[in-house]
């Protein structure tokens, strides 16, 4: 019965959290997946709808179900217009350069007025391409080794991306999750296609223009100059951390004088408004904070003790194409942080990528020194699934977790799973 997926399905029928569970045991198993796909399409659509992107997306589902044919390719073929000069009612899916979102909830309002069905395919295809990259992660693995060392890493590359981030915010990391498995795929066989799937993540979010023009190159070659580049940012780095750190410690200072005082427009033109606005965000708990940043700069430090030869971990021939791509997001990595969040979002491209490039080489070559960085991460893996189901558990309907397949269409609870637990 344990290997039958037939009995996992008609327990899915009558308890599709239990179900889901147990098939995350089988996950690597494609016969599995589409137990765990089936179940993403029921969180996606009975997400909790608070606040955030998703409220934002739900007012844009009903706006864009009253688009006609002809508004909606008025907005295709003016894709690259300013949504101001167009005669469309404002919605976030439609006002983005990119057409996934858009087409997405205009196709899904053509045959319903609920906006989580659009949830619910959401879900699912962010999901798909999550075991896409997955599938073509396992696929570069050796033998596996099922210790510590092997779990840490794979549980790393798993949770780095939070679970409930396909459903909330839509866009961003199912375009990642399209762009960084194609690349793998690429790299693990050179077919020329998968560099034009890649390029497709474009139309899911625009930005990913940006990585897919600066990866475009080393895909085919090893170039020195980011050798160069690499302590040149690491410069530039530790320049604007010390800069931005003394910034935000002189207008803490400056509160105090009445005199100090300048207009917002030049506040927020400059580079200090610009510093300003992260120093003085909304506060968070400090494990918030120190599991946005402790994962990535340990990730950093790790790949740089290597570049400057103080860690030395033997790559296999697998792992070795990885390091062109390695190199330039580290780059990318440390001169965005300071200068430009929204870019430093692609530094989970830098962060994939090492964590594959240590299990293919632990599983290859068993590299002892692997174990010594997997001892530094296990504390902060635990934090970051302690954050990220924390905050993931706001979006889950606890009735989720007891209804079946039928009761979950039909049957909402008014308070999140974070609620019902701990009451906020």
């Amino acid at each position: 019965m344990i290997g039958n997926v037939k009995y996992y399905w008609l327990l899915f029928i009558v308890w599709p959290f239990l179900s889901f569970i147990l098939a995350l045991r089988r996950g690597f198993n494609k016969r599995f997946q589409w137990i765990i796909l089936a179940f993403s399409f029921l969180y996606g659509y009975t997400v909790f709808v608070d606040s955030g992107d998703i409220v934002r997306y739900k007012q844009s589902f009903y706006v864009i179900s009253d688009y006609s044919w002809s508004d909606y390719f008025e907005r295709i073929n003016n894709l690259y217009t300013d949504f101001d000069d167009l005669d469309l009612e404002y919605a976030v899916a439609a006002a983005k350069p990119d057409l996934y979102a858009v087409t997405l909830q205009f196709v899904t309002s053509r045959f319903t007025d609920n906006p989580r069905w659009f949830w619910g395919l959401t879900s699912v295809i962010y999901t798909l391409l999550f075991l896409q990259m997955l599938n073509a992660a396992y696929s570069l693995l050796g033998k596996h080794k099922f210790d510590f060392v092997y779990y840490i890493l794979l549980l790393s590359l798993i949770l780095l991306i939070p679970f409930y981030r396909g459903v909330t915010g839509v866009r961003f990391y199912t375009a990642f999750f399209l762009f960084i498995s194609q690349i793998i795929l690429f790299l693990s066989t050179f077919r020329k296609k998968h560099i034009f799937y890649a390029s497709l993540s474009v139309l899911i979010h625009y930005t990913f223009i940006f990585p897919f023009i600066i990866t475009l190159p080393f895909l085919f070659f090893r170039s020195r100059i980011t050798k160069l580049l690499i302590p040149i940012s690491l410069f530039i780095f530790l320049v604007t951390s010390v800069s931005s750190y003394f910034d935000a410690f002189q207008q803490a200072l400056s509160f105090f004088d009445e005199t100090a005082i300048q207009s917002s427009a030049e506040g927020y033109a400059s580079y200090e408004g610009f510093q300003k606005a992260r120093m003085s965000g909304p506060s968070t708990n400090w494990y918030v904070e120190f599991n946005y940043y402790s994962f990535p700069f340990m990730m950093i430090l790790f790949y740089l003790l290597e570049f400057f030869l103080i860690l030395k971990v033997r790559d296999t021939q697998e792992s070795l194409r990885f390091r062109p791509l390695l190199d330039v997001f580290l780059v990318l990595s440390l001169l965005s942080y300071n200068l430009s969040l929204a870019l430093f979002r692609f530094s989970h491209i830098f962060l994939v990528l090492l964590l594959l490039r240590y299990l293919i080489i632990y599983t290859h070559s068993r590299d002892a020194r692997l174990k010594y960085i997997s001892i530094a991460l296990a504390p902060l893996l635990f934090i970051k699934v302690l954050v990220t189901f924390r905050a993931g558990f706001y979006t889950v309907d606890p009735l989720l977790l007891v209804n079946n397949v039928m009761t979950s269409f039909l049957v909402f609870s008014d308070v999140s799973l974070s609620e019902w637990l701990v009451g906020h």
